[in-house]
């Protein structure tokens, strides 16, 4: 849902106060604990394979009722279950009243989903939330925790409301109520192995009609760097989109809403080493259009395009491009830019995703706003030269916690 064009909105949240199957050969559940910083915490563990595999559900304190999860799992050797104490985490799961589920040594294995299930079993006659057995899942995940976003999304692809795999493959055959859930893929430039496998993806499961975007970061590796600036308005677009406003998970499983391909936008993945990424309404696909990255809706085109065109000219300087920054109700900002690359520029314009914020005809690139309202802001810059050229800056992310505007 949106609400007035400068902001997205929430159509759930609540206050946040600050800135910012193997067989179990041994089954552990620890009773519920006050977890860090206003959240309680349930921990559960299983063995699969012979690993110990961990999970904690975190809930915040005084949710009455959980809609969903933010399902983010560990990379190989990691541990993401602290994670909920991340502010940009913590108030995106805020604004649409979503508990956090971390992890400890799961994988892509079959097993890791089956250990989940049981956990949130447990959980529900743990924390009397009985939503628990019916809510839908935003996944996110780095390696081994994109490999699991994907098992998740080809098990139980009727829960996930869309999914972000940061440096993974899909690996598994898709299966076709997968298909319809969006995806948003990351790897970085100089993943020589991952990106080919990626390219298969896309040309095999988009032609069959796969809601799947891809986006390549820029001179990187296999590291999780900044990708959150356009996973983040990509998951919140996609619960607004999906998550019907008269579902409740305390009556029934909820029936997330299909997305008409038609209703999106695309990217076209060969042009993020040109001057801008093409980008246009699915409503006119040229011949290649079954190959390019599908995207639910304009402003998430927007970001895209920002985030995956190679070598930006322009630069945002506060907040610094790719940084995830928390605001409160009410907060003012004022966007600034680096526009030393980009000299002989004839308009400046600030973005809200794909809305038109301000724009100048001379210098300094500084932006001010005022009275920002609860919800997620993905601010760049689109600049213009003298021959009608048109550059973008990367984006900064930021998240304006409180209770949402009605």
């Amino acid at each position: 849902m949106r609400g007035n064009r400068g902001t997205f909105r929430s159509w759930a949240g609540w206050a946040l106060a600050g800135v910012v199957v193997a067989a179990a050969a041994r089954i552990a559940a620890a009773p519920a604990g006050e977890g860090t910083a206003g959240f309680s915490t349930y921990d559960y563990s299983e063995m699969d394979e012979g690993h110990e595999k961990a999970v904690r559900l975190a809930i915040p304190t005084g949710m009455q009722s959980i809609r969903g999860l933010l399902v983010n799992t560990n990379a190989a050797g990691g541990d993401t279950r602290t994670r909920y104490t991340l502010p940009y985490l913590k108030a995106f799961a805020a604004l649409h009243s979503l508990a956090f589920v971390g992890a400890r040594a799961f994988d892509s294995h079959p097993g890791s989903v089956t250990i989940l299930e049981h956990a949130l079993s447990r959980f529900v006659e743990q924390s009397g939330h009985a939503e628990l057995a019916n809510v839908p899942f935003v996944v996110y995940g780095f390696s081994a925790g994109g490999g699991f976003a994907n098992r998740l999304l080809n098990t139980l692809p009727e829960r996930v409301i869309a999914s972000a795999p940061l440096s993974t493959a899909m690996r598994m055959e898709v299966p076709p109520g997968a298909l319809d859930v969006p995806v948003c893929m990351f790897s970085g430039e100089q993943e020589e192995r991952l990106n080919p496998l990626l390219t298969v993806t896309m040309q095999t499961q988009r032609p069959l009609g796969a809601h799947f975007a891809w986006a390549m970061v820029e001179g990187q590796g296999h590291r999780e760097i900044d990708q959150a600036t356009l996973a983040i308005p990509f998951l919140d677009h996609c619960i607004r989109l999906r998550y019907p406003l008269d579902a409740d998970p305390r009556r029934g499983p909820v029936a997330l809403k299909p997305l008409p391909l038609s209703s999106g936008w695309l990217a076209d993945n060969s042009t993020w080493r040109s001057d801008l990424v093409k980008i246009a309404p699915c409503t006119a696909p040229d011949a290649q259009a079954a190959t390019m990255s599908w995207l639910p809706d304009e402003d998430i085109a927007f970001i895209y395009r920002a985030y995956a065109t190679f070598a930006p000219p322009l630069k945002l300087t506060s907040p610094p491009s790719g940084a995830a920054w928390i605001l409160n109700q009410g907060a003012g900002i004022t966007i600034t830019a680096d526009d030393s690359a980009f000299p002989g520029w004839k308009q400046l314009a600030l973005y809200n995703g794909a809305h038109k914020l301000a724009e100048i005809t001379q210098g300094p690139a500084r932006f001010p706003l005022t009275g920002l309202t609860p919800g997620i802001y993905a601010f760049l810059v689109m600049g213009t030269d003298a021959h009608g050229l048109q550059r973008a800056s990367r984006p900064a992310l930021v998240i304006v916690s409180g209770a949402p505007a009605s």
